[in-house]
């Protein structure tokens, strides 16, 4: 099974950062990657049409590390990243309205902006969001489907988390530590692979989850408002 041997075995990796930066982090813990800091084999699921159009895809990893990082892939106009998209460092404010489709982990983290937007994306591998300590609003309003892990860790001033239109979780859902957060919305979200644990979010006190009907793992709600 595609996904098994492609993007489980990626997610179960975890991102640390070092001195270095988001990029050596992610190269010296990821062993997928290979000396041009490309996938060996990524191919992790059934490549949509976005991804088959010229000009459209890129095949590796894309690291957004700065402001003209972000606004250099914006330009582009890609609609599909088959590899890890990585937001983090000191990128400001990030809206990117092509981006549809990354076949790897997607990972916010210890980012310096204060809103992050991905307007188009439909579908991810993973989404990590972790240690944000500026990061105030995080909006993907059309993503409907990831394939392993939805992780919102430890950002503390966190208060508008836009994923209406998600619908399944392969893996886990793991939300916590997010001190801001009053309302979490999956209005459409129908099924969870993994675990689903809300904790430690001492804000929250709207839940939403009009339409799940499969936690293939445990239930944990635990230490919020």
């Amino acid at each position: 099974d595609s996904d098994e041997d492609g993007i489980s075995d990626g997610a179960e990796a975890r991102f640390d950062t070092d001195a270095d930066g988001i990029n050596n982090g992610l190269e010296s813990n990821n062993t997928d990657l290979d000396n041009d800091g490309e996938f060996d084999d990524v191919d992790p699921i059934e490549l949509p049409a976005e991804c088959a159009v010229a000009g459209q895809t890129r095949r590796e990893t894309v690291v957004l590390g700065s402001a003209q990082d972000v606004a250099d892939f914006e330009d582009s106009a890609v609609a599909c990243v088959i590899g890890y998209l990585i937001i983090g460092d000191d990128v400001g404010p990030v809206n990117l309205t092509h981006l549809q489709v990354v076949t790897g982990r997607v990972i916010v983290r210890e980012s310096l902006g204060d809103t992050v937007t991905l307007g188009a994306l439909t579908r991810a591998g993973s989404l990590e969001v972790e240690e944000n300590t500026l990061l105030t609003s995080l909006s993907l309003p059309v993503l409907t489907l990831i394939d392993t892990d939805l992780r919102i860790v430890s950002n503390p001033v966190l208060a508008t988390l836009d994923i209406r239109a998600l619908r399944k979780v392969g893996g886990s859902v793991i939300i916590t530590n997010n001190g801001a957060l009053v309302t979490l919305a999956l209005p459409a979200l129908e099924q969870i692979g993994g675990d689903f644990t809300i904790s430690d979010n001492d804000a929250l006190v709207n839940l939403e989850l009009n339409t799940l009907i499969q936690i293939d793992g445990d239930l944990v709600i635990s230490n919020n408002d």
